[in-house]
C-alpha cells in the first residue's frame, strides 16, 4: 500500500516547469533514492511532499489524506532540506530541546541518545555558531530522527560528512527501515548510498541547466543575475591550512571552517542592482554534479564586493582550470541559474 501518492503534480515558477506531470507511489517502510543533476527538481519535489509549497496543479496524498496548505501533516515527519536552520547563539542541545518542546514527544535523555548515535554528544554544550559544516549537518539529522518520525526526508544528507559519519548515517537508515520507517533521500552521490535504496527515482528537468550544454565561451565571468549585474573577479583553489581567516571569513565566520577538508574554492565577486545580495548561494560544481554548498553567507569585503568559500571534497580530482561555480538565489523560489568557470 502506498504511504504517499503523487498524482499529476506540477509546480511552475515564472512560467517554467520545475515539476511537471509527476505520478509516483511511495510504499511504506521502503528507502527511496532520488538522483539527478542539480536543478532537476529533487529539492522542490521534497518540499512538495513535505507540504512546504503550494502546487500549481496535481494532488499529493499521505495515508490517503490529501495535503492541503497549512494543514496538519498526516504522519510524524522528519526532514532535512537544504541548509539545516538553527539558532546560532544556542548550544546544539538547546536547539534540540527547543524543537522537542513543540510536540513534547521526547525527553532530554532521548535527545542525548540520538546525539550519541551521530557523534555529537561531546559537542552538545557548544554553541552552534562554533559548529563546522559537518556538525551542523549532523545536528540536522538528529532533529529529523529524534522524535521517532514515521517519514524521513533527507536532501543531500551526506554533504560535508566525512567517511565515518556517512557510515553512521547509513547504519541509522538501515535501523530505521527495520523499524518500518519510510525514507526518501536525494543525492548527487548515488555511490555513497545506492545499496541502501529499495527503489531509485531518476529525475530530469528539460528546463534545468546542464553543464554539458555549456562551452568555455558561454561560461562567462560577467552576466546579469536576478535583475542586477554580477562580475566574478577571481576564483582560487586554496589549501585549508593557507586560509587567512580574518581576510577570507572575518571573526564571526572562522568557526565554519572544517579542517577535515583539505581545500576550499575562494570566489571574489561584485554584484550591483540586487536587493538581497546575502541571499545568493554559490556552489562548487565538478563533473556536472554539485558536491558541497558554500558557507551560510558570503563575506562583504568592499562596496558591492563579496568573498565566498566553498569546501572541496577531499576525494575530488580538481585543478584550477576545472573549477565551475553555480549561482542561485536560495532565499526565493527563483530558478535563475548561472555558471562561471575559471
Amino acid at each position: 500500500m502506498a504511504l504517499i501518492r503523487l498524482l499529476n503534480v506540477e509546480k511552475k515558477i515564472k512560467n517554467k516547469y520545475v515539476l511537471e506531470n509527476i505520478n509516483l507511489d511511495i510504499e511504506e517502510g521502503k528507502i527511496y533514492g532520488f538522483i539527478g543533476h542539480n536543478g532537476c527538481g529533487k529539492t522542490m519535489l521534497f518540499r512538495a511532499i513535505c507540504n512546504f509549497i503550494n502546487l500549481t496543479a496535481g494532488e499529493i496524498y499521505v495515508k490517503d489524506v490529501k495535503l492541503q496548505p497549512k494543514a496538519f501533516y498526516p504522519v510524524r515527519l522528519g526532514a532535512v532540506i537544504e541548509y539545516p536552520g538553527f539558532i546560532d547563539s544556542y548550544t546544539g542541545m538547546e536547539n534540540l530541546e527547543y524543537l522537542a518542546d513543540i510536540n513534547k514527544y521526547i525527553d532530554k535523555n532521548a535527545i542525548l541518545d540520538v546525539m550519541k548515535q551521530v557523534g555529537l554528544y561531546d559537542f552538545k554544550d557548544e554553541k552552534v555558531k562554533k559548529y563546522s559544516l559537518g556538525m551542523r549537518q549532523k545536528l540536522g539529522i538528529v532533529q529529523a530522527i529524534m522524535e521517532d518520525q514515521e517519514l524521513l526526508v533527507f536532501d543531500e544528507p551526506t554533504n560535508a560528512l566525512d567517511e565515518d559519519s556517512i557510515k553512521i548515517f547509513r547504519e541509522i537508515m538501515i535501523s530505521k527501515k527495520k523499524q518500518g520507517k519510510t525514507i526518501l533521500i536525494a543525492s548527487h552521490h548515488k555511490e555513497d548510498l545506492k545499496d541502501l535504496f529499495d527503489y531509485i527515482v531518476k529525475m530530469s528537468n528539460k528546463n534545468a541547466p546542464n553543464l554539458r550544454d555549456y562551452t568555455m565561451e558561454t561560461l562567462g565571468k560577467e552576466f546579469n543575475a536576478f535583475g542586477g549585474k554580477m562580475t566574478v573577479k577571481d576564483i582560487d583553489l586554496v589549501k585549508t591550512k593557507d586560509l587567512d581567516i580574518a581576510k577570507d571569513l572575518g571573526d564571526m565566520s572562522k568557526n565554519f571552517i572544517d579542517y577535515t577538508i583539505d581545500r576550499y574554492v575562494r570566489v571574489d565577486y561584485t554584484i550591483k542592482g540586487v536587493d538581497n545580495k546575502e541571499n545568493l548561494d554559490i556552489q562548487l560544481n565538478l563533473n556536472e554534479y554539485i558536491f558541497y554548498d558554500g558557507l551560510p553567507a558570503p563575506k562583504k569585503i568592499g562596496i558591492d564586493e563579496y568573498r565566498y568559500l566553498i569546501p572541496v571534497p577531499n576525494e575530488a580530482q580538481i585543478k584550477d582550470g576545472d573549477i565551475k561555480v553555480f549561482i542561485s538565489n536560495i532565499k526565493s523560489n527563483e530558478l535563475e541559474h548561472h555558471y562561471i568557470r575559471r
